[in-house]
């Protein structure tokens, strides 16, 4: 699968693994566990919908650098959105 189709199947899970980890970890000054805890999510999903079963890529440090990457720019987005809609701004 090409990188597209992969960016396609992390983005939603990623998400996923925000939301799962902000309801089982709490606290601001935990953002490193969380972090690692969504990669460590995100990968999970991966293999089981069998991505990267073919390669040791999951396990390659730059492949978790740009997970955390992901996942926070995910977190500042919806940090954003939350402040918008909080601030009761029309859209």
């Amino acid at each position: 699968m090409g990188w597209l189709g992969i960016a396609f199947k992390v983005i939603p899970m990623a998400v996923e693994a925000i939301k799962t980890t902000e309801k089982l970890i709490s606290g601001r000054d935990r953002s490193e566990e969380k972090a690692a805890t969504a990669v460590d999510l995100i990968r999970s999903m991966l293999h089981s919908v069998g991505e990267g079963a073919d390669r040791d890529i999951l396990n390659r440090p730059e492949v978790e650098t740009a997970l955390r990457g992901v996942i926070s720019s995910i977190i500042n987005l919806l940090n954003v959105v939350t402040a918008h809609s909080a601030s009761g701004r029309p859209s």
